[in-house]
């Protein structure tokens, strides 16, 4: 893994910014890197590197690039769920869909994780058969074998997660349901919305929320929280 170097003042330019292609001028902070083979990596202050950027193999930049995304979508989570609580005394119905539709987004954020995690488990035991042919014996390979274990034990986890996201929306949606009066009218309303997209469902059980007295949305937005901190405790635990 490469180490981060941080300039404050730059002596003189040193070229173009490698994410967002800004041109760092004198005196301007910036950061750089450097691996064994090849030259330098810049990035203007506003794209500090991060892990995935760090590290010189395709594989690993691969794993830590997706984590990295989920820490993302965590963060936007946190935001949306943050304007909610503020907007509760002003019922603020769209910051409520966009609540919950940060919640949705995040369990398929959490997915593509998974799935990109488990590609890259599935390419280093690809490695390891490939070595294996040529080395009866090989550490390695053995190294391969491990790694591909070590993600594979970790995605399998996300698996806890969706089904912890999926329960919690469902007893949201139920108590919704338990407190307002005649909710047939709710209850079919929710489901069309459902069958259409995450949007759709957020708004729908943003309705349901402004129908709530005030100091029952507390409640109501607790769940939403719970699931981000389901996934966001899972999310920091990659092994390698």
């Amino acid at each position: 893994m490469a180490r981060s170097h941080y300039v404050e003042h730059a002596r003189k330019s040193p070229g173009h910014c490698g994410r967002c292609d800004l041109v760092i001028r004198k005196r301007d902070p910036y950061y750089w890197w450097k691996f064994r083979y090849g030259g330098k990596h810049i990035r203007c202050i506003e794209h500090r590197p991060r892990q995935s950027d760090l590290t010189s193999s395709d594989k690993l930049s691969t794993l830590y690039a997706a984590q990295e995304g989920l820490e993302d979508s965590i963060a936007a989570a946190r935001k949306k769920l943050g304007q909610a609580q503020v907007a509760r005394y002003e019922l603020a119905e769209a910051a409520y869909t966009e609540a919950f539709k940060a919640v949705l987004e995040l369990k398929g954020d959490a997915e593509s994780c998974k799935d990109e995690a488990q590609t890259v488990a599935d390419e280093y035991n690809e490695s390891a058969d490939n070595i294996e042919q040529t080395f009866s014996s090989s550490p390695t390979a053995d190294l391969c074998r491990e790694n591909a274990e070590q993600i594979e034990e970790w995605t399998s986890g996300f698996d806890q997660v969706e089904t912890e996201i999926d329960d919690a929306m469902e007893t949201f949606q139920g108590k919704l349901i338990q407190n307002l009066t005649s909710a047939n009218w709710f209850e079919t309303m929710l489901d069309e919305a459902r069958r259409k997209d995450d949007e759709a469902f957020g708004a729908a059980l943003a309705v349901g929320v402004m129908f709530l007295p005030l100091e029952e949305i507390d409640d109501y937005l607790q769940v939403v929280e719970d699931a981000i901190d389901s996934v966001e405790s899972h999310c920091g635990e990659l092994p390698l």
